[in-house]
């Protein structure tokens, strides 16, 4: 019997792919929607694992990245978030972010 492929797993991993591109691309879910002719839910869901995928869309998706589809398929690929976090003005964004997060989880009592 042959084993069984988490079809979970791999699409989680894709989703993280993906957003992981288009935050290195400096894009929108709408933006990204908008060059794939899908809703940006769609986006939101896909890049979040909870739906699956067609092949069109997929080749849509990388080509709207302007990246190789193998390299979406790749979960250790590392050269977009490389280029994300060395980023100058990105590291900016990202403390703003946290510190957004920070006071938000102090006024709604979120857990740190």
């Amino acid at each position: 019997m042959a084993a069984k492929f988490d079809t979970s797993e791999f699409f989680e991993d894709l989703g993280w792919q993906i957003w992981s591109w288009r935050m290195g691309r400096g894009m929108t879910q709408k933006m990204l929607a908008d060059a794939c002719g899908v809703s940006p839910s769609r986006i939101s869901m896909i890049e979040t694992g909870r739906s699956k995928i067609n092949f069109e869309t997929f080749l849509l998706i990388a080509k709207a990245l302007d990246v190789e589809p193998y390299r979406l398929l790749d979960p250790k690929e590392k050269d977009n978030l490389v280029r994300f976090e060395a980023d100058p003005e990105m590291q900016k964004i990202l403390a703003q972010m946290k510190e957004l997060s920070e006071e938000a989880g102090k006024e709604y009592n979120f857990k740190q």
